[in-house]
């Protein structure tokens, strides 16, 4: 078994831990678990330090008496939202150090570093480098590093991923604060890609909208994994939950439950039917009127969603406006939410699609699933060159219940 791994993702709503392997292409979930962050977290950039490093020192620690499972993580894999993202595309070449030719991963960092040399934005920090295709003697192209192989030069075409420094920094100094090291860092809308193109019919260029509590990103993916451009709406789940709760005078999580229940159903069920009271006005809420304030609510979220998908596209060829759309995120649980979509967009494909690893079938923990995923493969990546040392260490001088499970780790 692969040792496994800890992916992070610090959200406006929350932070969430997974630790998992990979198997077959698969990612197998060992514990996922997440803790609220309400107010800590604004538009991607950490507002109280303190609060988002006490709930990381809490989650990093994990006890379940249920599994027999005792975990001090140590070091994970950390998503970043794609806030200020600059993807650039960079081509080098670098001659092969090896006497007979044979490339070995000296070689693929060379030509790595070469990338990392190029000049970005003066404000804005290199977070990944991602190959497109590595390129040989007599024009031999290899997805993968392509260690052992024989050639006189190698040629890399890839895309640097970049944040503003102001976001990456906070991030980081939250992770020190817990005493959590980095192992690797990527920003979420690549990690999905990796994952979903495991994925049945994942269509090979498409627009990836993840659907968050208070933020939604919107992303070009390209070849089923490689990302191209993101931008984001501060818009969510959240947003829709608290202009109800606003509307109908109810509590908020009165207000995300029937959201999710009932949503915009389209079931034979009398449009007047009462799904809840309120005690302090003694008035009921009817079904119609709650679907109705939900269409509302949607109307304007979609519109600013085609204007910002516009805007991320205004470089490119119209065609690219009619590419098939893949929705994920917690916000995407919304009831009706699939058919609403597909009348909004009538000229592309809309699917929702939600994540299948037994242990974390929660939407919203679809971006440290694909952290996982695009972790667990050497690729040849700027991060990829990183030192590694083991993620997860066993707590010592403690007596508990044995577990094979824990044992493993």
């Amino acid at each position: 078994m692969d040792k496994p791994l800890a992916a992070l993702e610090i959200t406006s709503k929350a932070a969430k831990i997974l630790v998992g392997y990979v198997i077959d292409d698969e990612v197998i979930v060992i514990y996922a678990d997440s803790l609220p962050l309400d107010g800590a977290v604004v538009d991607g950039e950490i507002r109280d330090f303190e609060k988002v490093t006490n709930v990381l020192k809490s989650l990093a620690n994990i006890k379940d008496e249920s599994k027999k499972l005792k975990i001090n993580i140590s070091e994970v894999v950390l998503g970043l939202p794609p806030i200020g993202l600059e993807v650039y595309q960079n081509d080098k070449v670098t001659n092969v150090v090896s006497e007979d030719s044979r490339i070995s991963r000296i070689d693929i960092s060379n030509v790595i570093s070469l990338v990392k040399k190029e000049q970005i934005k003066t404000n804005d920090v290199i977070v990944d480098i991602i190959p497109d295709v590595f390129i040989l003697d007599r024009n031999q192209i290899f997805f993968t590093p392509p260690i052992g192989q024989t050639s006189n030069s190698l040629a890399l075409n890839a895309k640097v991923h970049t944040l503003p420094r102001s976001i990456i920094a906070g991030y980081l100094k939250v992770c020190e604060n817990a005493n959590l090291r980095v192992k690797r860092l990527m920003v979420t809308p690549y990690a999905l890609g990796e994952v979903l193109k495991t994925y049945r019919d994942i269509p090979d260029n498409y627009l990836l909208f993840d659907f968050g509590a208070k933020l939604t990103t919107i992303s070009l993916m390209g070849e089923k994994s490689r990302l191209f451009a993101s931008t984001y709406l501060s818009k969510g789940g959240d947003d829709l939950t608290n202009y109800l709760a606003d509307k109908f005078h109810i509590d908020s999580e009165v207000a995300s439950q029937l959201k999710e229940l009932y949503g915009l159903d389209q079931s034979r069920v009398s449009p007047h039917i009462s799904i809840v009271e309120n005690k302090s006005t003694k008035t009921k809420i009817y079904l119609d009127d709650f679907k109705k304030e939900i269409a509302s609510w949607l109307d304007d979220f979609v519109r600013d969603l085609k204007l910002a998908t516009n805007t991320l596209l205004k470089e490119y060829d119209e065609r690219y406006y009619m590419l098939p759309i893949i929705v994920v995120g917690g916000a995407s649980k919304l009831n009706g939410l699939d058919k609403y979509l597909e009348k909004q967009y009538p000229d592309n494909a809309v699917r929702i699609v939600v994540p299948t690893s037994l242990g974390a079938r929660d939407a919203s923990y679809f971006n440290c699933l694909g952290l996982i995923k695009a972790a667990s493969i050497y690729r040849g990546t700027l991060e990829d060159e990183r030192i590694r040392v083991s993620p997860l260490n066993r707590k010592g001088g403690e007596t508990r219940s044995y577990s094979e499970l824990d044992d493993e780790l």
